[in-house]
C-alpha cells in the first residue's frame, strides 16, 4: 500500500498521511505512454486528492516503475517500498494559500498573512480557531491605528471616533465592530469555525474597502477644465 505525506487541502492538516486507494490505467493515443490516474485519501478527514502519472512502456526503467507501482498500490500488500514522491505528481486540488488583498501596508499584510495561515490550519485543528480569530482582530487594530493614531483608547472607542470624524463611513464602522466583537470571543476561546469564517470575511472586506480599492483609483482630476467666466 502506497502512503505519503501531503498538506491536506480539505481539512488543513500539515504533512498528514495519505494512502493511495486506487488507480486507473489508460492508453492515450496522443502521447507515447500509459497514463495512471491515481486517487489518494487523507487519513485524518477521509477526503481525496487525484493525480496522473505517465509511464512509457518502451522505456526499461519505466517498466520497472510500473511493476513496482502496481504491486505496492495493491491493498493486499502490507509494506510499501515504493516512493510515489520520486515521480513528483501534481496532486489536485492544491492546498489553499493565504488570501491577502493587494495594496496593504506591510505590517498589516504580515499580520493578516499570519491570521490566514492559522485559519487554514483551523479547519483541521480546533485549537487554531481562537489563535486565528485573535490574528484577525489584531489586523483590525493595526489598520485603525494607521487611519488615526491620535488616541490610546480601546478599540470600541477608536472605531466610534473614526466614524464620528468621517474617517470611516458608518457601514465600515459596523464591519469593524463586528470584527471587534468576534475577536473578543476568540480571546475567551468562545468562537466557532463558522464564526471564524465570518470574522475572516469581514476583515477581508474591511481591508479591501479601506486600502485596496482607494489604491486602485487613479489619482486624476475628473473635473473638466474651467473656461473663463464659467463656474461649477
Amino acid at each position: 500500500m502506497i502512503t505519503f505525506g501531503y498538506d491536506c487541502p480539505h481539512c488543513g492538516k500539515k504533512d498528514v498521511a495519505f494512502e493511495v486507494g486506487g488507480f486507473v490505467q489508460r492508453k492515450v493515443k496522443s502521447v507515447p505512454f500509459d497514463v495512471y490516474s491515481i486517487l489518494a485519501t487523507c487519513n485524518y478527514c477521509g477526503h481525496g486528492i487525484v493525480a496522473s502519472l505517465g509511464f512509457n512502456e518502451k522505456n526499461p526503467a519505466d517498466l520497472i516503475a510500473i511493476d513496482a507501482f502496481r504491486k505496492h498500490a495493491d491493498w493486499r500488500e502490507k509494506d510499501s517500498l515504493f516512493d510515489l514522491l520520486d515521480f513528483d505528481p501534481e496532486w489536485l486540488p492544491k492546498p489553499p494559500k493565504p488570501e491577502v488583498p493587494a495594496h496593504l501596508p506591510n505590517n498589516i499584510a504580515e499580520q493578516l498573512t499570519g491570521a490566514e495561515q492559522l485559519f487554514l490550519q483551523a479547519r483541521g485543528d480546533r485549537l487554531m480557531i481562537a489563535y486565528s480569530g485573535l490574528g484577525f482582530r489584531k489586523t483590525l487594530e493595526f489598520a485603525l491605528k494607521l487611519l488615526d493614531d491620535n488616541t490610546d483608547k480601546n478599540l470600541n472607542w477608536r472605531i466610534n471616533a473614526l466614524v464620528k470624524n468621517g474617517l470611516l463611513v458608518k457601514s465600515m464602522g459596523d464591519f469593524a465592530h463586528r470584527i471587534r466583537a468576534l475577536g473578543n470571543d476568540a480571546t475567551h476561546d468562545d468562537i466557532s469555525l463558522d464564526e471564524l469564517q465570518e470574522l475572516r470575511l469581514f476583515t477581508q472586506l474591511f481591508l479591501q474597502y479601506t486600502f485596496t480599492l482607494p489604491a486602485m483609483i487613479p489619482d486624476i482630476d475628473i473635473l473638466p477644465a474651467l473656461k473663463d467666466g464659467d463656474s461649477y
